[in-house]
């Protein structure tokens, strides 16, 4: 594979990790990646225990893009890094569901493409669908999340107009019409198979960001009592989300899903941003012990992928991505590494 310069690296991570190993905080250790695969900088913290034979575990996976390429980079045991082009530059951001395949977006608002992968990381194949969507003007799909299952269930988009929609059989798009609410953009988060949450500004406060909790079968919705968030992220026991707190510019919190009737529970940790840098795109792991983060630096423009531990969030593994146009974690649960 040709070398690429330290600045225009695009790059994803995955790491094996063993599910529910602890990890002391500890100075940091370089790994040299082998001068074929990119300059990126990995620092890990210090490595978790080996997984079991025949248990994988969960694997962490950063993407990023830069000019008109994307690419996964994977970091094996050995810490040597594998670069894999993805087959299309993708609208958002690439996104899996907590034992399912990975997925992105690209195409135009009128061309829009749903890519799934198959088979193992270390090749992936990726297979496409047309999606449909019955209105003229409508923007451009960008996010997505994938309903919890295994296999894999139901798969909702939202628009850069905000507009959120469920993937039929055929790839039409059903809209879950927003009625009076004020959705955000930034993705939406399933907190069981039938219910789908999206950020949304309450009008009745200045400044005040909530959820909004779809019922996916009849489209009705209402906001959850509480101060809510962006960004929502679930594993199958917690929700992550970017939440505002004064002087702390944007945090990260992680607390219990909210029952559909119910309001948005307490958060139970927190994880603020070093400096001025800002936090963006939460992702955790299936079992809810790992948090993934994107640190944001001058011009909101990525810097670094953070890897933590929970509850109390330990750093574990930073990745350098500097340069990059676009980037962010997923976590993909017990893959094929063949």
């Amino acid at each position: 594979m040709k070398s690429a310069p330290a600045m225009r690296v695009t790059v994803a991570v995955a790491l094996a990790l063993q599910s529910g190993c602890a990890v002391a905080p500890s100075p940091p250790a370089p790994v040299t990646p082998p001068a074929t695969a990119s300059a990126a900088t990995i620092s890990l913290f210090p490595s978790p225990t080996p997984s079991a034979a025949g248990d994988a575990g969960p694997v962490f996976i950063a993407w990023q893009t830069d000019g008109e390429g994307a690419e996964l980079l994977l970091v094996g045991a050995d810490a040597r890094l594998k670069r894999l082009p993805l087959p299309a530059r993708p609208n958002g951001p690439v996104a899996a569901g907590l034992r399912g395949p990975m997925y992105f977006l690209s195409g135009s608002a009128a061309g829009s493409i749903l890519w799934t992968s198959h088979g193992s990381l270390s090749g992936p194949r990726w297979t496409t669908q047309r999606l449909f969507r019955a209105g003229p003007g409508e923007e451009q799909l960008a996010w997505l999340c994938a309903a919890p299952g295994d296999p894999p269930g139901a798969v909702a988009v939202q628009s850069k107009d905000n507009l959120v929609y469920l993937i039929g059989a055929d790839g039409r798009l059903r809209l879950l019409p927003p009625d009076r609410l004020f959705l955000r953009p930034g993705g939406c988060a399933w907190t069981d198979s039938g219910h789908l949450l999206v950020a949304a500004d309450e009008a009745r406060m200045l400044h005040h960001i909530a959820f909004a909790i779809f019922r996916v079968d009849d489209g009705t919705s209402r906001l959850l009592d509480g101060i809510g968030g962006e960004q929502p992220a679930v594993s199958d026991v917690s929700l992550a989300y970017v939440a505002r707190d004064g002087p702390a510019g944007n945090v990260v919190l992680v607390g219990p899903i909210p029952a559909p009737g119910g309001g948005l529970p307490p958060a139970t940790s927190r994880l603020e941003p070093v400096g001025q840098a800002a936090l963006f795109r939460p992702v955790l792991s299936a079992d809810g012990k790992r948090l993934a983060v994107v640190e944001l630096g001058p011009k909101a423009a990525p810097s670094r992928i953070l890897l933590y531990e929970l509850p109390r969030p330990t750093l574990v593994m930073e990745l350098d991505v500097r340069g990059a146009d676009d980037a962010g974690p997923v976590w993909v649960a017990n893959p094929p590494m063949g």
